[in-house]
């Protein structure tokens, strides 16, 4: 599995939301990589190469990393799907005027993950 606490998802579970829309899926699993300036930069990169022509499924509390490479968000609770949706859209429906983390802390609060 992946991610942490009650909300971590097994690849089993993101191989079936994948197969429900027709996509395969390759998984690279990459621990804490805070603090770590370069490896960012690097790790955006090749997120940002590889979503040219496939889903990248991302499981981390680190949100400003998303919201610089992701398209597309898919919010997940307890392993239920919460919402999908373009940053933009999720930043409008849960968090007007502020940004990803904002939706984060409205969808699972300030003590999820933390």
């Amino acid at each position: 599995s992946f991610g942490c606490g009650v909300d971590a998802i097994t690849t089993d579970e993101v191989k079936a939301i994948l197969h429900e829309k027709g996509k395969s899926y390759t998984q690279i699993k990459i621990d804490e990589i805070t603090n770590l300036g370069a490896v960012n930069i690097r790790l955006r990169s090749l997120l940002a190469e590889l979503a040219k022509d496939r889903i990248i499924l991302i499981a981390t509390h680190v949100v400003s990393d998303v919201e610089t490479v992701a398209t597309e968000i898919l919010l997940l609770k307890n392993g239920k799907l919460v919402d999908q949706a373009p940053v933009s859209e999720l930043i409008a429906a849960h968090a007007p005027g502020q940004n990803l983390e904002a939706v984060y802390l409205s969808v699972f609060g300030e003590e999820d993950g933390k």
